[in-house]
Formats: C-alpha cells, structure tokens, sequence
C-alpha cells in the first residue's frame, strides 16, 4: 500500500497535515495513517545541481529505512533506537526540472515492523555570494559579522 502526498498542497500543513504518520514494513500490519510506500510528489520549475535541494524528514523508531529519488536509491537511513528520535538532512544530488518523486520505505529487519514521521521538507540550499568572511574568527577581527552557511528556505510545491 503506498501514499502519494503532493507538496504544497495541504490547506494546514501544521494542525492538520494529509501525509501519514507511520511507515509500516510491507505486508506488516496496518493502523490508521499508516502505509507501506511514501511517495512524496514534487515539481522543480527549473534544474538544481548537486547539493542544492535537501530532504529534510525526522522520524522515531528501530527501522532501517531507503529513500529514494525518482526510483534511484538516495541513501539507507539507520534506525534511531527503540523510542527514540531522528532527525534526517539528506542533500540531492544533480535534478532537472520537471515532475519528480522521493520515496520512503523501511526495512522490516527489527521486531518494531514500522517507525513513526512527523515532519518533512524539502529546501533549497543558498550559497550566496557574500562580502562577509566564510570563518567567524575572521570575520571578528575585521569587525565584520560572518555569513551564515546553507541558509534553508521552505519548498513548496
């Protein structure tokens, strides 16, 4: 069973999100918000080269779980530990413009059969070019404030 989720289109992303809140192994049992496969669907309207997009998602629990970017395997993401938390900065790698997916699955290689995600983003990564010094010990002595580095901003859709 797989979800599709589209980015930025929920009405409420904070109090009332649509994407699921647990990813379960497949053929493992199922609850309410809960599904094998997350697929969450995203449209670029320009190219990004390597290390300018990040996924961003935390999530609890044991479960190994692989994510995947248009069906080529991104990244395995070790489990947390029973009850604990995670939170997962994944950098993309080069991506054209267009349609694309990431998907989410587990691994079903503990005794949990499935882990809990309670948030996710996708961001661009700005390096922009700055008169500020890279190296805040610098910038300290010049009596110049230091650029701040891979600046996130909010994706949507």
């Amino acid at each position: 069973m797989a979800f599709d989720y589209h980015l930025g289109t929920d009405i409420d992303q904070i109090n009332n999100p649509t994407a699921p809140l647990f990813i379960t192994v497949q053929g493992g049992p199922k609850s309410i918000g809960a599904t094998e496969k997350f697929n969450v669907h995203f449209t670029l309207d320009r190219d990004y080269t390597n290390g300018q997009l990040a996924f961003i998602y935390d999530r609890w629990g044991t479960e190994k779980d692989q994510v995947f970017v248009d069906d080529e395997l991104l990244a395995p993401i070790g489990g947390a530990g029973k009850g604990m938390f995670k939170h997962v900065y994944l950098s993309l790698k080069d991506i054209p413009n267009g349609d694309h997916v990431i998907t989410i699955t587990t691994s079903g290689e503990t005794e949990a059969g499935g882990h809990r995600i309670d948030y996710l983003k996708l961001c661009v990564r700005r390096f922009e070019r700055r008169k500020k010094s890279r190296n805040p010990q610098s910038a300290a002595k010049k009596n110049e404030p230091a650029a701040k580095e891979n600046e996130p901003v909010e994706f949507s859709g």
